[in-house]
């Protein structure tokens, strides 16, 4: 009787110092990482068109040569203080040129959105992991029965977190290819410090 209740409470003092173990190594986790980013330094050089355009030879600086538009005669309805200069129309939102801004914004809003969904599923696997190991160390029924409910529900965000998480995979690896095949340069779309 007497080594039953020793071995009981040992084990209950492991599950509740593991708990408390874990949740510490978790922070230290946190600081590491939080230092790791400190100490990555931006990319040293990022070429942009104006780069590429020295290179070749071509002035970046200069204008665009104008286009001059075929002349057209004014109806005969309408007398020369009437006829107007129109001005260019603007290409409709999904028409305009996809250059290196608009892609590097589109790759880091999918790879933020992954990151964001990746680091709150595991923040509720640990969650999950936690009220496991209260479970465990529960007798009561009435207070199991109210872990297992907050288990089921974290349980039911990191299902349909998998879920969003293999979905913003696929929409990463479709922006890639979409990338590819408009031939868009591997720099444009790689992660910054790559």
């Amino acid at each position: 009787m007497k080594y039953s209740r020793i071995l009981a409470w040992s084990l209950a003092g492991l599950v509740f110092g593991g708990s408390l173990a874990y949740g510490q190594t978790l922070a230290d986790l946190a600081r590491k990482e939080e230092e790791r980013r400190k100490a990555v330094k931006a990319p040293s050089r990022v070429y942009t068109t104006q780069d590429v355009q020295r290179a070749s030879g071509t002035d970046p600086t200069a204008p665009p040569p104008a286009v001059t538009p075929p002349a057209t005669a004014p109806s005969a309805s309408a007398g020369p203080a009437t006829a107007a200069v129109k001005a260019p129309e603007q290409p409709p939102p999904d028409q305009q040129p996809k250059d290196e801004a608009y892609w590097r914004g589109v790759f880091t809003n999918a790879r933020d959105r992954l990151e964001r969904s990746s680091a709150y599923m595991s923040a509720l696997k640990t969650q999950y992991d936690v009220l496991a190991n209260r479970f465990v160390g529960l007798s009561d029924s009435a207070d199991r029965g109210a872990v297992m409910v907050e288990m089921d529900k974290v349980q039911g965000e990191i299902d349909r977190l998998q879920q969003d998480v293999s979905q913003q995979t696929k929409e990463l690896a479709d922006l890639e290819l979409q990338a590819r095949r408009a031939g868009v340069p591997a720099g444009w779309i790689r992660p910054p410090g790559h």
